[in-house]
């Protein structure tokens, strides 16, 4: 299946698109995005990719958030943002826990506004995944995480001073273990 999914997104790429992003995005040497890479595939040509994958596996799914490419990075998001809204936190966890390590600071965005939207709908969920895992996130990743939670409570997440994480509420993540 993957090897279908990256000549779908090869074939979709746009050169003349490639070019406006590059400049858009600042990635020449010294720029704000150096070295980043793009395909120059559009936002609503990527949503009928997940229409059309959004039940590949994890391992797939893990596969595309390595690439080098932004698209392909952005269809896995777009994925995990699908089963997000079916509900399923235990797949948008899993990815969360996979993407601790990554470098990209829009990925810690977006890992964290998944989070602070898991905590919107399942605080429990939420709480015992942050209560397990925050000290091993980056900054920006935890503080959009925690960014409703009330003051006292985002203030302990940020000096490492948060409880342990009360009975019962064990994380779905570790559940679930890649």
């Amino acid at each position: 299946m993957m090897a279908t999914i990256q000549k779908e997104l090869e074939a979709l790429g746009d050169a003349a698109r490639v070019a406006v992003l590059q400049r858009f995005f600042k990635t020449g040497p010294g720029e704000y995005a150096a070295g980043d890479r793009f395909r120059g595939i559009r936002v609503p040509v990527l949503r009928r990719l997940v229409r059309k994958y959004q039940n590949i596996s994890l391992a797939e799914t893990r596969r595309l958030l390595q690439s080098p490419f932004h698209e392909d990075r952005l269809l896995a998001l777009l994925i995990m943002i699908r089963h997000y809204y079916r509900e399923d936190f235990g797949e948008t966890l899993r990815i969360a826990r996979l993407l601790l390590g990554d470098q990209e600071d829009l990925i810690h965005k977006a890992v964290g506004w998944m989070l602070r939207e898991v905590e919107k709908r399942e605080t429990n969920v939420a709480e015992a995944f942050l209560q397990s895992y925050y000290r091993n996130m980056p900054r920006t990743m935890l503080r959009y995480a925690i960014e409703r939670l009330p003051e006292a409570r985002r203030q302990a997440y940020l000096k490492g001073t948060i409880a342990a994480a009360s009975k019962g509420a064990e994380p779905m993540a570790d559940r679930n273990p890649l």
